[in-house]
C-alpha cells in the first residue's frame, strides 16, 4: 500500500483554519527561547524557504504557494521588488483569516496602484504584483471591530520598543519604504529615529473602499467621478497615485529618508 503524505491544510469545514494556526502558535511558543518572537522565528522560515524556492525558479514564492509560513502582518517579498517595502496599519479580519498580509479589498486595490505606479517609476515599483513587494504594518497586533472595538492600533501600540524594532528588522534591506495612512507613517518616523537610512514616501491615504469612495469624489484631472463600480475605483486610485508620484517628484534621489 502507497503511503500518502497527509495534507495538513484539509482541516473539516467545522474547523476555523485561523484557530488551529492560532493554536499551532501557541504550542510553538513553548519551544522558543524566552527572547525569540514567534514573528521572528516564523518570519526567519519564510525567508529560508523563499530563497530556497527562488533559487529553483522565478515565481515559485508567493503566499498561495507557502500556506505553512504565512503571517498576517508581513510578506519579505521576492527579488524582484524586494528593495521597495509598503507599509499599512495593522492586519485586520481578513488578513487574520487568510494568514497574509494585504488581503482581499485593500490588496486588490494596491495591485491597482501598483500598475499607475509602475508605469512612472518601475526602478521603485518593477511589478504590479503586491506580493512581490515587502509588505509590513505598523503593528503586528490584529485589529478589526469585532475583536479589539477599532480597526487601528493607538499610537501607544505602534512606539513600543519591541514594535519598532520588529518593524525595522521588517523593512531592513530595502532603499524605498512607501507608507501607507496615519499609522504607518508614525511607524517609519519612529524607525527612522532608531536608524534608517532609505527613502520613505509618505502617502496619507488608506486603499478600504470606504475611505476611497467617501473621501474621492474628483478624478486625476479634477473632474467629478460619474462612474460606479470598478471604473470609479480605478479613478479613485489613479488619484492616490497621482499623489504618490508628486511626492516622489519633489523628493531629493539621494536616497536619503524623508518623512
Amino acid at each position: 500500500m502507497t503511503n500518502r503524505r497527509r495534507n495538513p491544510t484539509n482541516f473539516p469545514k467545522s474547523i476555523s483554519v485561523a484557530r488551529v494556526l492560532d493554536d499551532a502558535e501557541a504550542r510553538l511558543r513553548t519551544v522558543l527561547r524566552p527572547d525569540e518572537s514567534i514573528h521572528t522565528f516564523i518570519r526567519d522560515a519564510v525567508m529560508a524557504e523563499i530563497a530556497k524556492r527562488e533559487a529553483l525558479a522565478p515565481g515559485l514564492a508567493r503566499p498561495e504557494q507557502l500556506p505553512h509560513f504565512w503571517l498576517p502582518h508581513f510578506w519579505p517579498g521576492s527579488s524582484k521588488a524586494r528593495h521597495t517595502a509598503i507599509v499599512f496599519a495593522c492586519p485586520g479580519q481578513h488578513e487574520r483569516e487568510q494568514r497574509r498580509p494585504v488581503a482581499e479589498t485593500t490588496g486588490k486595490n494596491l495591485n491597482i496602484l501598483l500598475e499607475f505606479l509602475n508605469q512612472r517609476h518601475p526602478e521603485i515599483f518593477p511589478s504590479t504584483n503586491r506580493y512581490d513587494y515587502v509588505l509590513a504594518n505598523s503593528s503586528d497586533q490584529v485589529h478589526f471591530n469585532e475583536l479589539t472595538d477599532d480597526t487601528e492600533p493607538e499610537n501607544s501600540e505602534i512606539l513600543t520598543p519591541l514594535n519598532v524594532a520588529r518593524l525595522l528588522r521588517d523593512i531592513s534591506g530595502c532603499s524605498t519604504v512607501l507608507t501607507m495612512g496615519r499609522c504607518a507613517s508614525v511607524a517609519l518616523d519612529a524607525v527612522v529615529q532608531q536608524g534608517f537610512s532609505g527613502r520613505v514616501i509618505p502617502c496619507n491615504w488608506h486603499l478600504s473602499f470606504s475611505r476611497l469612495n467617501t473621501s474621492i469624489p474628483t478624478d486625476a484631472a479634477g473632474n467629478e467621478i460619474q462612474e460606479e463600480g470598478h471604473a470609479a475605483t480605478v479613478k479613485r486610485i489613479e488619484v492616490v497615485a497621482a499623489e504618490i508620484l508628486a511626492e516622489i517628484e519633489t523628493q531629493p534621489t539621494s536616497g536619503l529618508a524623508k518623512t
